[in-house]
């Protein structure tokens, strides 16, 4: 008789991540995943820091003994861009987050102020919701009083009841709140602490839990049986105080709007518990629906591509930004880091001409800063609550480079470097590189 596996081998088609937001002020503390996040590959790497002993000791070999030092972990995600799940992602890497939602009729203002977290009921002045919970209410001013949607489980003529995880920011008493609908707004900036991010002054960005489906046992607890499959529920490890350390997009007219996503957390632990499998109806875009605008730009956001200076001979694009991690360990008898420190972001790109004349050159020549615009819609009207869309935003780039191409038609590789500036920024203020928007029937992150 052959031998045979003491367990059944697992396909790849079986994996699966999915991501949940970290409370603020809890990084590392694992939470179940709130999405999945469809991949075509996420191969984490628990890194382990080996300490070899290579003392002298009068021998002609070298390693005498070796014991296991700090740890950490690699947690890259590869796939296409689902607009709806992907937001998670770039709430990590930014930081500054605001949402808002298509209006309603009911309005009203927030009295008593709340606390970030807060959920229960919060007394508010407003008529009647309309339709049915869940409920989705827009607070704030997008200036003094940040925007976000918060979603209610119960609502009346007088109250609404909050659900967890509650209000990302602390409103005053007397703040704007309307009841609105899909679709919802996202924009993401760079986080420079203060200000309405008080609680976040530091200028660090939420954490993520990732967790990595992988239909394998436990080491050394796992029994397969055949009539049930595998008698326990860790089947999944969790990578706690995920941290975004980049991403690259790339958009060519052949494929799917793809990512390529980095980041590090704490090494992996089995998980305790099933976890659900919660897939949404997204579907990955196509490239050529992509449109990029450059030129002189006023805002908001997106009024480049439908009333601006459009290019139509760009063959494919991409966007990289990118994050430096830093990661400090303690003497604290912990193999962890006790931080995971975001750093400086800066993003850069490559546009591909199809040449039709010589200006990329002599942008490039001359020095000239601009501004760039790459975005796209599924072509539904924006008032749909099925609508999505994505646009990157730079409102000062540079060309680095311009080189000239001839594989068949003659053509124009141009890099270019986003520069900080103080248009591009969000609540937090000051200055920064980019400000990414997304479009879809998520209420928040």
């Amino acid at each position: 008789m052959p031998d045979v596996f003491t367990y059944p081998a697992v396909p790849k088609n079986l994996e699966w991540w999915g991501i949940g937001r970290e409370a603020q002020g809890a990084a590392g503390t694992v939470v179940a995943p709130t999405v999945t996040i469809p991949m075509t590959s996420g191969t984490p790497s628990d890194q382990l820091n080996m300490l070899v002993d290579k003392a002298l000791r009068g021998d002609m070999g070298e390693d005498y003994n070796e014991v296991v030092g700090t740890r950490i972990a690699d947690v890259p995600l590869n796939g296409n861009v689902y607009l709806d799940s992907y937001g998670h992602v770039l709430y990590n890497l930014f930081g500054d987050y605001q949402s808002q939602g298509t209006l309603m009729t009911s309005t009203g203002t927030v009295t008593p102020a709340t606390t970030v977290g807060g959920t229960g009921a919060t007394t508010v002045s407003i008529t009647s919701p309309t339709g049915s919970a869940p409920f989705f209410f827009m607070v704030g001013n997008g200036t003094t009083d940040p925007f976000e949607v918060v979603t209610c489980s119960a609502a009346t003529t007088s109250s609404i009841t909050v659900s967890t995880p509650g209000f990302r920011f602390a409103h005053n008493a007397g703040a704007t709140i309307k009841q609105v609908q899909a679709p919802f707004t996202h924009n993401f900036a760079l986080l420079n602490g203060g200000g309405a991010f008080g609680q976040q002054s530091n200028a660090q960005p939420i954490t993520h839990t990732i967790t990595h489906f992988n239909a394998l046992p436990q080491a050394n607890t796992g029994t397969y049986v055949p009539s049930t499959g595998f008698n326990q529920p860790n089947h999944a490890r969790q990578y706690g105080y995920w941290c975004c350390s980049g991403a690259d997009f790339t958009m060519n007219t052949q494929n799917l709007f793809q990512h390529s996503t980095k980041g590090a957390a704490f090494f992996g632990q089995d998980a305790g518990s099933l976890f659900t499998n919660s897939q949404t109806d997204a579907g990955a875009q196509p490239d050529w629906l992509f449109k990029v605008g450059i030129g002189s730009y006023t805002p908001p956001i997106g009024s480049m591509l439908s009333g601006g200076t459009v290019l139509n001979n760009i063959e494919q694009a991409s966007v990289s930004i990118m994050r430096q991690l830093v990661d400090k360990y303690s003497l604290v008898n912990q193999q962890d880091p006790v931080i995971i420190g975001r750093m400086g972001l800066s993003a850069t790109g490559k546009l591909s001409y199809i040449a039709v004349d010589e200006s990329p050159l002599f942008q490039y020549i001359n020095g000239t800063q601009q501004a760039l615009e790459v975005g796209m819609s599924n072509g539904l009207s924006t008032s749909s609550p099925s609508y999505q869309a994505i646009t990157f935003h730079f409102s000062r780039v540079m060309f680095e480079a311009s080189p000239i191409t001839d594989s068949d038609m003659m053509g124009w590789d141009v890099s270019f470097r986003a520069l900080m500036n103080a248009t591009d920024i969000g609540i937090s203020g000051a200055r920064g590189p980019l400000v990414v928007q997304v479009s879809n029937a998520v209420p928040s992150y």
